[in-house]
């Protein structure tokens, strides 16, 4: 199994306020997790993660094992006619199943970076 490993550093301002609202009070998910793992990126973040070209910016959603996935906030589909999947994977990566961030773990990665 391929697995990309995220190497950037984090930063303190991840996630855009619509990109928060969707998920803390649209889908209702615990703002601590959201947090430890999830960040807004555009376009050409997305590109850069994806390792190819993203036809969109979205959430990228960081796995505890280092795997990561792209929502992005327009779907789109490679082939006309298919249906476009809500998440994206890099090239080259398999899918697993993705362990999202424990946020006490984020937190102590925050300190040790000195970013708290």
């Amino acid at each position: 199994m391929t697995t990309t490993v995220a190497s950037r550093k984090e930063s303190t301002a991840k996630l855009s306020p619509q990109h928060h609202y969707h998920c803390c009070e649209q889908r209702g998910l615990n703002p601590d997790w959201i947090k430890a793992s999830c960040e807004s990126l555009d376009i050409k973040q997305a590109s850069d993660y994806l390792h190819y070209q993203a036809k969109s910016g979205g959430i990228l959603i960081k796995g505890a094992n280092g795997q990561y996935q792209l929502r992005p906030d327009q779907p789109w589909s490679n082939k006309q006619g298919q249906k476009a999947p809500k998440y994206r994977t890099a090239a080259g990566d398999e899918y697993d199943a993705l362990l999202p961030i424990h946020p006490t773990q984020y937190l102590r990665q925050m300190r040790s970076q000195n970013l708290v």
